[in-house]
């Protein structure tokens, strides 16, 4: 009864002009999030199992490589737990009347990316193309 995708590609072209693929597959020997942004002046890669970034810069040839310090322990790295802390935070801000903190993503940016996932679950039900 389990219906979560196990092989998917998405495409997406922003009306900027951007434009980005999602990958997901189960079937790697290496069960992991990576990252890879690829743009005019250099490339980003992250890599969540080696809790690093690496950042390419094509002008200089510069080449630097950030370490990360993420919990190990808890779902999607520990970032399900940090999720929850942030929303418990920020409730009990707003009862004590106390200045919210800013959050790190907007309520807009967060239905963004909602509204994107939906629209790539859609697509992939469907096999139509979907437009936002």
């Amino acid at each position: 009864d389990n219906d979560v995708v196990d092989n998917q590609v998405v495409a997406m072209r922003f009306a900027n002009g951007v434009s980005a693929t999602l990958n997901v597959s189960a079937f790697t020997a290496e069960n992991t999030r990576t990252l890879h942004l690829m743009g005019t002046h250099g490339e980003i890669a992250g890599h969540l199992e080696k809790n690093e970034i690496t950042v390419i810069d094509f002008r200089t040839d510069d080449i630097t490589t950030i370490r990360l310090t993420v919990p190990g322990d808890g779902g999607h790295a520990g970032g399900d737990d940090r999720l929850m802390a942030e929303f418990l935070g920020r409730q009990i801000q707003r009862r004590g009347r106390s200045q919210v903190n800013v959050a790190l993503a907007s309520l807009e940016e967060s239905l963004d990316s909602h509204f994107m996932a939906f629209a790539a679950e859609r697509s992939r039900r469907t096999g139509t193309v979907v437009r936002l």
